[in-house]
């Protein structure tokens, strides 16, 4: 959606997950689940945003969707010239 702004900084040394879902801020658990991880209850702030139209609709998709993966996500350490220290994060649909 134009002029807003999901993000999600995946922690695997704190176990926490956290970022901006269009209006508000969140931040949730990373659980371990046979080689791949879960994220478990999201807690969020409480803001009501008007514009863009629509954003509050896709915010609560994004929560909906980020905390119901049922272990789908995995870490994986980028070769190449993109290899950072910290491993990223893929989702493969489990």
């Amino acid at each position: 959606m134009r002029r807003s702004t999901i993000t999600a900084i995946f922690d695997d040394v704190s176990g926490i997950v956290g970022g901006t879902a269009s209006c508000n801020s969140y931040t949730g658990t990373l659980i371990p689940q046979d080689g791949f991880f879960t994220v478990g209850p999201i807690a969020s702030t409480l803001m009501a945003c008007a514009a863009p139209e629509g954003v509050m609709e896709q915010e609560s998709a994004y929560l909906a969707a980020l905390g119901a993966t049922d272990g789908g996500y995995q870490w994986e350490r980028p070769a190449g010239k993109f290899n950072h220290s910290r491993p990223v994060v893929l989702y493969n649909g489990r």
